[in-house]
């Protein structure tokens, strides 16, 4: 349903979806926390995108590590963008 959401570009109930998502026994945490990264991402907001990437990482020692990371550098690339954007 979270990812729905997004595709549907309804951000914040995509957000909420999934973060509920996290209090599920078995939860893969670690996309429910990338697919959260990428609905603050959408919505332009991206520390709170970044701290979503940061949890997956957490959440993961896998394959997944390398996407991550460029998703993190990804938003405070388009975060300094917006902070000198008059």
């Amino acid at each position: 349903l979270g990812t729905l959401y997004v595709r549907l570009g309804r951000y914040e109930e995509a957000a909420e979806v999934l973060q509920q998502g996290l209090t599920k026994n078995g939860a893969n945490k670690m996309a429910l926390y990338e697919c959260i990264g990428q609905a603050h991402e959408l919505k332009r907001d991206y520390a709170k995108a970044i701290k979503a990437y940061k949890e997956a990482l957490v959440s993961t020692t896998g394959a997944e590590t390398h996407a991550l990371g460029e998703s993190i550098k990804r938003c405070r690339k388009k975060r300094l963008t917006m902070m000198f954007t008059f």
